[in-house]
This record gives structure tokens, C-alpha cells and sequence, in this order.
């Protein structure tokens, strides 16, 4: 009788990874799913509340309550818009639409649209006055999500201190992008996890900021790398080769 074991092998092995892909993709929606539904849920919860305050305040004629109220109901909308777009982004990662571009042009528009709070600083160093192929939305957007990490860094930060440092530069057929904060750093027993998905050290958001930017940059055929030492703030830079 043939002994047919080993022939079957591979089909067993390729059908064994197919089954743990799934259970790992199914897995991660239901962490995904529990996580939104946590993470929305408070800040609607706060707006809730803020439209009781204002609906007592309107009967009492209380204006400086309905305005506190009001800006209060405004902050937790817009973190519930930060939660889902994170969620989208992730989901919903398009082709990368390549086009010719001047690199500190884009850049200098990106920080100009950051919509940044009155007492923090933005350094610009930027040093690539020359074109390359990149989509200039997607890589944008890992920018604009490092940038956010970054703010929620220094938000503790003294006043004077709250300092974000964007800069540019050429190398061998490459261009980097970096963003440092002067923030507290990334603990040592947490720096190797902040790739994947979900994890945040945040006590909001789903933490996919950085799992979007990762996969932006190595669809561009880069890298994105970390220097972070506690109390010493955290650089983020993005490698980009000429394509």
C-alpha cells in the first residue's frame, strides 16, 4: 500500500496557515469591535451629559455653563471622529496613487493645516527642495498620525515645552521625513509593541496611528523608525526611496 502521508503534506500545512490567518483575522475584529465599542461609548457618554447641562442652563439662563458645556460636547465629538477615522484608516487602505512632488512644498502644507492648540511650538528644518513619487495623501496621513502621537506626548508637558520639531533631508537616492516631541519618551517595556495593532498607551483611541504610518512607508518601499529614551522625547523617521 502506498504511503500517500508525505504527498499530502503541503496541502495539509497550507490549509493548517489558511485556518490560523482566520482565527488571528477574527480575533482582531473582535478585540477591534469591543475596543470602538468601549472607546466611543465614553466620550458619547460625556456628550450626553453636556446636552443635560445645557438644556438645564438654557431653562436657568445660565450662558457660561452652556458655553462650557458646549465646548466640553465638542472635544469628546471630535475623539469619537478621531476612533473612527484611525478604524478606516486601517480598513480601508487604498492603491497608492504615485505622483511627482516636491517634498518640503507638501511638507510646509501638511504643518500649515495642522490644527494644533495655541500653546504648542512647531519647529520646521526641512531640507528636501527636490521631487519624488509618493502618494502625497497616504503619506500625509502617516505624518499627520505621528504628529498626533506626538501632541498627546508633551500635552503634560511645562509651558514653553510643548514642542513639536518637523524636519527633511536627502540621502543615497532616498529622502527621510522626521517628527520628534519633547515629551516624556516611550517606556523601554512598551517601545517594541507600538506596531501593532489596537495597542495604545493612550487612555483613548484604538491605537492604530502608528500600525497605519508603518504600512504606509513600506508601501512606498521605506521604513519608519524609532529613538526614544524616557524623559528625553521621541523621534519618528520616515526612510522613502526614489521609485
Amino acid at each position: 500500500m502506498l504511503d500517500n502521508s508525505q504527498g499530502n503534506q503541503p496541502h495539509i500545512t497550507d490549509q493548517n496557515q489558511k485556518d490560523t490567518l482566520f482565527l488571528e483575522k477574527l480575533e482582531m475584529i473582535e478585540r477591534l469591535a469591543a475596543t470602538i465599542a468601549h472607546d466611543v461609548r465614553n466620550p458619547l457618554g460625556t456628550v450626553n451629559t453636556s446636552l443635560f447641562v445645557i438644556r438645564t442652563a438654557i431653562e436657568r439662563n445660565q450662558p457660561e455653563r452652556i458655553e462650557k458645556a458646549l465646548n466640553l460636547a465638542e472635544r469628546n465629538i471630535k475623539r469619537c471622529d478621531s476612533i473612527l477615522t484611525d478604524f478606516l484608516n486601517i480598513t480601508q487602505m487604498k492603491e497608492l496613487r504615485i505622483i511627482p512632488v516636491n517634498i518640503d512644498a507638501w511638507l510646509k502644507k501638511i504643518i500649515e493645516g495642522l490644527d494644533l492648540p495655541q500653546n504648542i511650538e512647531v519647529i520646521s528644518a526641512l531640507n528636501c527642495d527636490r521631487i519624488f513619487n509618493i502618494d502625497p495623501d497616504q503619506l500625509g496621513r502617516a505624518i499627520t498620525n505621528v504628529v498626533k502621537n506626538g501632541l498627546q506626548a508633551i500635552k503634560d508637558a511645562l509651558p514653553g515645552e510643548m514642542i513639536i520639531t518637523i524636519e527633511s533631508g536627502t540621502g543615497d537616492n532616498t529622502f527621510f521625513i522626521s517628527v520628534s516631541d519633547t515629551g516624556a519618551g516611550i517606556p523601554d517595556e512598551i517601545v517594541s509593541r507600538v506596531y501593532e495593532p489596537l495597542f495604545s498607551a493612550r487612555h483613548f483611541g484604538i491605537g492604530l496611528g502608528l500600525t497605519v504610518a508603518k504600512e504606509i512607508a513600506e508601501r512606498h518601499r521605506g521604513a519608519i523608525a524609532i529613538q526614544t529614551k524616557a524623559g528625553s522625547g521621541t523621534k519618528v523617521t520616515f526612510s522613502i526611496p526614489a521609485v
